[in-house]
């Protein structure tokens, strides 16, 4: 259980720096790449997105450990290993765009 706590909370400041490394990004012209966020993006609704996607990810990787017990930490961790590829990349291109 603590195990899943540890990524809930990864998975939780993940979701806060990419939340403000996507909002320089926008701020300084680009753009999002993910259509599901670009929807929100487009009617201003980056912050909510963000949040509900924190709150239901939270919820989704709970549920999952107690219908997968043995494996569904270890997918999240997985899943965790990709988010964190897109929030450094997301760095790489704010840095690229200085």
């Amino acid at each position: 259980m603590i195990f899943t706590i540890v990524l809930i909370c990864v998975f939780i400041v993940l979701t806060v720096l990419d939340y403000d490394v996507t909002s320089k990004i926008l701020a300084r012209g680009g753009r999002e790449m993910n259509p599901l966020i670009s929807w929100f993006v487009r009617r201003g609704w980056l912050l909510q997105a963000k949040a509900a996607q924190a709150l239901f990810g939270a919820l989704f990787f709970f549920w999952l450990r107690t219908v997968l017990p043995v494996i569904g930490p270890v997918i999240l961790a997985l899943f965790l290993s990709g988010y964190l590829y897109v929030v450094i990349r997301n760095f790489h291109v704010l840095k690229e765009m200085d």
